[in-house]
């Protein structure tokens, strides 16, 4: 099924790339003076700021109804659907202006709002054109886009990009006005104290440099030998490696391999293995500490079973913590798992736990700092018996 990738000129895509990248791109209209321009058609960067500049009336806003419907039906007279990647609709009328005019496309146009601006709204385009030349149906829905791959994927990219779990763009739009907003007035009214408004303003960029590095979500490609691999779900440490009895699912004694994240680790994670989600369950508990061991069958947590492509069972269980009160899971049973794609995402300090068969060679010791999606820390045996249902 041919499957075509429309998104708007705030992705920062240009008009030459999207030709290159066989892409559409919707120009979104400036008015200057009262006359409408469409931004990379007949308005240029250095005619935008000449008019900011000359302190023209420069304004912004939506597409019609009528250009965003003359574009779908001149990509849908090549493609038989489309997939369209507008700007955030927390800073915009246009997502949900197209979410309601796609309702007449009998299931041919699928509207993505993923929360993104500028560089992310582009970077999701680019992870859909990936996609669709893997050879996928790219779709989308709520959570993001979607896609159907009939081929195991290598090094393309995640097969399913959700709303960014803690941290959207919005917020950090928000966050980053209310920044300004305490800080200008200081750089205004104090200037003869000049030293208290320097110094709220470097705490406030060391603030919002600290919630941004948390909230980082990156997409990581797996470099080494991807057969019977285990890699690390998560950044941190890893704080326990000992031989447990799994009570839950594979009821059996397994190698328990735990990695703590600080709050200051990347909190996004990853599948440990290649292969197929064949269970999920979330259970609500507690929040005590995460390091402390009760907190893997105490506190709130998930778990995911997942198949690898040998057979074998691997159990990854997503802990919540004292200050993490939130564990996001985007995995399904029947989802495709693969190293290089978040299956899941938990706020502030927690941990992640995985169950492995007993005669996995383990590659890494207690202490050891990991990289999500990056460390190996253990290679499953070809062994034929494998932990019962």
């Amino acid at each position: 099924m041919k499957t075509a990738i429309v998104t708007d000129s705030n992705s920062g895509i240009t008009q030459a790339e999207a030709q290159k990248m066989n892409v559409f791109v919707l120009p979104m209209p400036v008015i200057i003076e009262g006359q409408a321009y469409y931004e990379g058609i007949d308005l240029l960067p250095d005619q935008f700021f000449r008019a900011l500049t000359e302190r023209q009336a420069v304004s912004t806003s939506q597409p019609s109804p009528g250009d965003v419907t003359a574009l779908w039906d001149k990509v849908l007279a090549e493609y038989e659907e489309l997939v369209y990647i507008p700007m955030s609709s927390g800073l915009s009328a246009s997502c949900a202006t197209a979410q309601m005019l796609a309702e007449d496309y009998e299931g041919r146009v699928f509207v993505v709002d993923n929360h993104r601006i500028s560089i992310s709204q582009k970077s999701s385009a680019w992870d859909a054109v990936a996609l669709r030349e893997a050879g996928c149906t790219v779709t989308a829905d709520s959570g993001g886009i979607r896609a159907l791959c009939r081929e195991r994927l290598r090094a393309v990219g995640p097969v399913q990009t959700a709303p960014y779990p803690g941290f959207p763009t919005d917020a950090q739009a928000v966050l980053m006005a209310a920044l300004l907003l305490i800080n200008i007035p200081l750089w205004i009214w104090l200037i003869d104290w000049v030293w208290i408004p320097i110094l709220i303003t470097v705490a406030s960029a060391v603030f919002y440099l600290l919630i941004v590095n948390f909230y980082r979500s990156p997409h990581r490609n797996f470099t080494g030998d991807r057969e019977d691999v285990v890699v690390a779900s998560a950044d941190g440490r890893v704080v326990a490696l000992e031989e447990v009895y799994e009570p839950e699912y594979l009821k059996c004694r397994c190698i328990q391999l735990s990695v703590f994240m600080s709050p200051t680790n990347v909190h996004a994670n990853w599948f440990p293995v290649d292969g197929e989600v064949i269970f999920y369950k979330h259970h609500p508990g507690r929040f005590m500490a995460a390091y402390l061991p009760k907190s893997s069958t105490e506190n709130e947590r998930s778990t995911v079973v997942i198949r690898t492509l040998g057979g074998q069972l691997v159990l990854m269980r997503q802990v919540a913590g004292a200050m993490a009160r939130r564990v996001v899971t985007y995995a399904r049973p029947g989802d495709e798992a693969s190293i290089e794609d978040h299956m899941g995402f938990i706020k502030l300090g927690s941990r992640v736990d995985l169950y492995l068969p007993l005669d996995t060679t383990i590659k890494v010791n207690l202490g050891d700092k990991t990289v999500g999606g990056i460390t190996e820390v253990g290679r499953l045996s070809h062994a034929d018996d494998k932990p019962a249902n």
